[in-house]
């Protein structure tokens, strides 16, 4: 596995992934922003401490996003078996 130079808030890492390159690099560049955002709206030094945060609000978003998820998947679901009842019945 190949491994990739990747920069966060100005500081250069060298990680690998089983990912390509280009998902690698926006995954890094979201983190980038996110934790530049906090810097700017806090004006919070600290890397770990922006990192936790940061950690935290992608955390909050990827479970929001789940759960809309799992609720429109279900909602799907129920619609997809009405029609299929409306359709048993009309035969």
């Amino acid at each position: 596995m190949p491994s990739i130079k990747i920069k966060i808030l100005d500081e250069e890492y060298q990680m690998r992934s089983s990912e390509n390159d280009k998902h690698v690099e926006k995954c890094c560049s979201l983190v980038d922003q996110k934790m530049r955002e906090f810097k700017k709206s806090t004006g919070m030094n600290s890397t770990q401490r922006l990192a936790v945060l940061t950690a935290i609000n992608l955390a909050d978003e990827l479970l929001k996003l789940k759960e809309k998820y799992r609720k429109d998947l279900h909602s799907l679901d129920k619609e997809v078996k009405e029609l299929f009842i409306n359709l048993d019945k009309k035969s």
